[in-house]
């Protein structure tokens, strides 16, 4: 138990003792005479122990409420035992209402990617995402921020796709009801990439020189070559506008990520963009940068330009 449930214990428990107290002295008060002698000290004999059992509560009750809460402490504990033992929903919930009732305390950040956690160990999508946003819009937490980045932006990633092939499947469709149901699936997938792309740029922005900056720069390109989006991917990563580059916009041309681990595959991701579209010149010194040598004769059909479109018909 906890300080505070002892606390509540011993109050509850002196006042039960009390009122029967009162009820069991008021009782010999008033009829006192009229009872048999063994029972009249039968009576005294339990208003006896009543009196010492109250005063013993009295005790319990100062001596928990002069005792420094250990609730926080002893509520991860229990949360932490249910997961070690594999009862998943059980430590989620700890862990959940444990970060909703200390939302103040000095280890919240831990509570919530502890909930956030268990949240996706038994598949509570909602949870998820709400404790995963909530964990992302505080700005000083970088703690956990790698982790529960990616695991949102992966989470994004795949709804996305999801909804992204709903639409292609039903782009032929000449029902009604068919149509409206591509023309949702088509939005929701629009927002969900939105989404993604966001929370892999604020990343970015927070944490440029971690070691995830990498995978994150990948997904993006990932993305971006799956929908086609050739031009997004150069304003994004090389600061293009209008196909001229901006020298002082895109992740290859940022200070603060000259030492990013991101920065070799962001070169590369914008030299296949560029092969993509045709500039085969304006390729050379983003790939070149990455791997030292001139670029002709690279082979373009090795996977890296691959769309939704190849991989989906591949699929069939």
């Amino acid at each position: 138990m906890t300080t505070e449930e002892i606390v509540v214990y011993y109050t509850e428990r002196q006042k039960r003792l009390e009122t029967e107290l009162k009820r069991l002295e008021q009782f010999v008060q008033l009829r006192g005479q009229g009872l048999p002698q063994r029972r009249l000290e039968i009576l005294k004999d339990k208003i006896n122990e009543l009196a010492m059992k109250q005063t013993s509560a009295k005790g319990h009750l100062k001596l928990a409420q002069d005792t420094p809460s250990f609730t926080t402490t002893l509520r991860w504990r229990k949360a932490d035992n249910f997961q070690a033992t594999k009862r998943d929903w059980e430590s989620f919930w700890g862990f959940y209402w444990l970060f909703n009732d200390f939302p103040e305390h000095e280890m919240v950040e831990n509570f919530l990617y502890a909930a956030f956690a268990s949240a996706n160990t038994v598949k509570f999508r909602e949870k998820s995402i709400e404790l995963g946003e909530l964990y992302l819009k505080n700005k000083e937490w970088k703690k956990f921020r790698p982790d529960v980045t990616f695991i949102m932006c992966n989470a994004y990633r795949l709804q996305a796709d999801t909804f992204r092939r709903e639409a292609t499947s039903l782009q032929t469709a000449t029902s009604t009801i068919d149509r409206e149901r591509a023309s949702r699936a088509k939005e929701q997938s629009a927002q969900y990439y939105d989404r993604f792309f966001a929370l892999c740029d604020d990343f970015l922005t927070v944490m440029p020189d971690h070691k995830y900056a990498r995978d994150f720069v990948n997904m993006m390109g990932a993305v971006y070559f799956g929908n086609r989006r050739y031009e997004d991917l150069l304003t994004k990563f090389a600061g293009y506008e209008n196909g001229v580059m901006n020298s002082k916009k895109g992740f290859v041309n940022r200070p603060e990520f000259r030492n990013s681990p991101g920065m070799p595959t962001a070169h590369y991701m914008s030299g296949l963009a560029l092969l993509a579209t045709g500039r085969f010149d304006e390729a050379k010194p983003m790939l070149s940068a990455v791997v030292g040598v001139n670029v002709e004769g690279l082979p373009l059909d090795d996977g890296g330009l691959t769309t939704y479109d190849d991989s989906d018909s591949q699929g069939e």
